[in-house]
This record gives C-alpha cells, structure tokens and sequence, in this order.
C-alpha cells in the first residue's frame, strides 16, 4: 500500500522534491484541512527544546493545502521547517483525491543560489585566489547543508504520509481519477495566524532599513573597488559620505525592527542565529512587500540581488587592493 501511495518525481525535480504522494480520502476538502490543522501542533510547536519531537502546520491554499513539517528547537532558537507536503485536492463523487509533492522548502534552494551565483561572480576577479576561497566556504559548505536538507526531506516522505493516515483514516482502496480542476477547500477557523508586519509602518521601517544597508554596503564596495583600480585612494568625498549615512540609518531603521519582529516570530528579544537568517529569509522580506502592496518576489529577488553585488564587490575591492 505504502508503494501504491508514495512515487518518485523524475529528474531534474527529484533534486529539490524526492516525491510525489497520492491518497484517496472519503472526506470533504474542507475536512481535510479541519483534521491536519487538529493532528498538527503549529509553528510554535514543538516547545520542549527536543529535537526528535516533530509538529505540523497547516496552510490552505487556492489548489489545496501545504503541510510543513516543523523540527523542534534547539539552543533557543526557533522551530525551523524541515519538509513541504504541497497538495492539491479534487472532490470527485466517491471521494477527495490528494496529490502532493514532497520538497524542499524554497528558501533554502534561494540560498543555495545565492551562494553558488556569488561564488562564480568571484570567478571574474583579478585574484583567482578569491574564487577558489569562495568555492571552498560558499559552493562546498552550502552543496552540503543543502544536501542536508534534502536528505531530511527525503526522510519526510514516510512521516507525511504516516499523519495523513492518522488524521484522514486509512486510504481507499479504490483508484479514484484524476480532475483537471482542484477543489479549494475553506480555510478552517483555528488556521489563522498572526502577522509579522501587523501595520503598513512596521513593514516600512524594516524593508527601508534592509534595503538601506544592503545598498549602502553595494555601494560601498564599488567605491572602493573603482578607487582600486584609479590608483591610491584620495580624500574622502560629499559622496562616500553620504552612502556611509544612508548604510548607517539603514542599519539602525532594521535594528528598530528587530525587536517587534523578533517577539511576534519567536515570543523572545534576544536575537538568535536561526531567528536572525529567518529574518532576512525571502519569505520575511516578501510578506513586508505585500503589506505595502507591493510584489513580494520581485522585491525579494530585487534585494537579493543587490547583496549579491554586493559580496562580490566586497572581495573584488579586497583583491583590487
């Protein structure tokens, strides 16, 4: 039965997403989500600081539902998510087809990309030294942390389908067909969660403040690097100074975020790794945007890849010099 549910996802797609898990339920949609949202514990949970306990949440979307699979915390930092159940559910008269996709949540492959774009970006510096540097601390260790990911989500794959048993019964054992059209269900009462960004303000202050820094510190490096290159630095200049107090008032405006950010993410104010990566996580940076009704992707790509620019500028200056 366990084969009948779960199959591989070809390749290339079997890098970030081992495979695929369909399961026929007699229940509703909106019942599907209603009793994963009951076996599941939150994002919060698990509380006790162990990391073998594992807890879910559950989020509906237009096509179906995701379940993600959240670790427990460990040295005070916050639950992280390990795996990505993302279904879609069509109602048919027998019963509720669900086929999902077991993956990798995406902002560890947007990291992933990042370090092996700012790794090649190294390749076009003068001092070859700097490539091979960068492909040693950026491409080595993040493949490997990403490898690692994937193994836990390859492990996921077993643990998903074993909470939908417990929470929507044993599978039918009839083959229901496939529907062209998904049936959304109806987000369940208790699903809600609260803001990170409870107010146009708050958004503001923190995209400003990332913003801000990330493009002071860009361009910071290229002044540096073309003054590298023109030769031995001259006087500071109205320029650099004034990039130096945008970097700084950038740098403070995403301080002043920090604090309420931190609290409403983890109920806790002292700034942990985990709670301080997930701060500039693209999905952080993106539901900021959409509170200010902007696209959130294109502004986190957008950042993102200003603080690319900037790394490599950062070690080209360095290799100029």
């Amino acid at each position: 039965m366990r084969n009948d549910l779960v199959q591989s996802t070809p390749w290339p797609r079997r890098l970030w997403a081992p495979a695929r898990v369909r399961y026929a339920t007699s229940l509703s949609p909106n019942e599907i989500v209603v009793r994963l949202a009951d076996q599941g514990q939150g994002y919060a949970a698990p509380q006790d600081g162990n990391l073998s306990k594992i807890g879910y949440r559950t989020e509906v979307t237009p096509r179906g539902f995701k379940l993600f699979k959240v670790a427990g915390r460990f040295l005070g930092n916050p639950p992280r998510i390990v795996a990505v159940l993302d279904a879609t559910t069509s109602e048919t008269g027998a019963g509720t087809l669900i086929i999902g996709e077991v993956r990798l949540p995406y902002p560890y492959l947007t990291m992933f990309c990042i370090v092996w774009l700012a790794t090649i970006g190294t390749a076009l510096l003068p001092a070859k030294g700097m490539f091979v540097a960068a492909l040693i601390l950026w491409g080595g260790f993040g493949s490997l942390f990403t490898l690692a990911q994937r193994a836990d989500a390859s492990r996921s794959v077993s643990t998903f389908v074993s909470t939908l048993q417990t929470a929507l019964g044993a599978p039918l054992a009839i083959r229901l067909p496939d529907v062209g059209i998904p049936t959304a269900p109806n987000p369940p009462p208790q699903l809600p969660n609260s803001p990170l960004f409870r107010s146009r303000i708050q958004a503001g202050i923190f995209l400003g403040g990332i913003a801000a820094f990330w493009g002071g510190f860009t361009l910071i490096g290229l002044m540096q690097m073309l003054g590298g290159h023109a030769g031995s630095p001259g006087p500071t200049g109205p320029g650099e100074v004034a990039v130096l107090v945008l970097t700084l008032i950038g740098g403070l405006l995403a301080m002043t975020a920090q604090r309420g950010l931190l609290v409403r993410m983890t109920e806790r104010t002292v700034p942990m790794f985990g709670t301080m990566m997930r701060m500039v996580m693209p999905g952080t940076l993106s539901d900021a945007a959409r509170k200010l009704g902007l696209n959130g992707p294109v502004v986190a790509g957008a950042l993102y890849l200003v603080l690319v620019v900037g790394i490599v500028t950062f070690f080209g200056a360095l290799a100029v010099r």
